[in-house]
């Protein structure tokens, strides 16, 4: 995510949220209906939001360095999967 809002629709945020922790923020229809209570608020604010979401969020700026936070080192976990038949059966050039 860009952090952008105007780049990032609330949505995305949704789908992101639902893909890794499925329910956490409800289903795609009342996160919609959250937000919009949110946005026709008489002084709209979108800090309930901010505080539902921040504890799951690491923000790193650009001027940050690598060695600056206080984080585990990355770690990768390489599982191969076999090939399912339907992408088997496309030619290689399309790959």
């Amino acid at each position: 995510m860009t952090g952008n809002a105007r780049r990032e629709p609330p949505l995305g945020l949704w789908s992101l949220f639902d893909f890794l922790n499925p329910g956490l923020i409800g289903t795609a229809k009342q996160f919609g209906s959250f937000v919009k209570r949110l946005q026709d608020a008489p002084t709209p604010s979108f800090e309930p939001l901010r505080n539902l979401v921040r504890p799951y969020i690491l923000r790193r700026l650009k001027t940050d360095k690598a060695g600056d936070l206080d984080s585990p080192d990355k770690t990768e976990v390489k599982d191969l999967l076999p090939m399912i038949s339907t992408r088997r059966a496309l030619p290689a050039r399309g790959r």
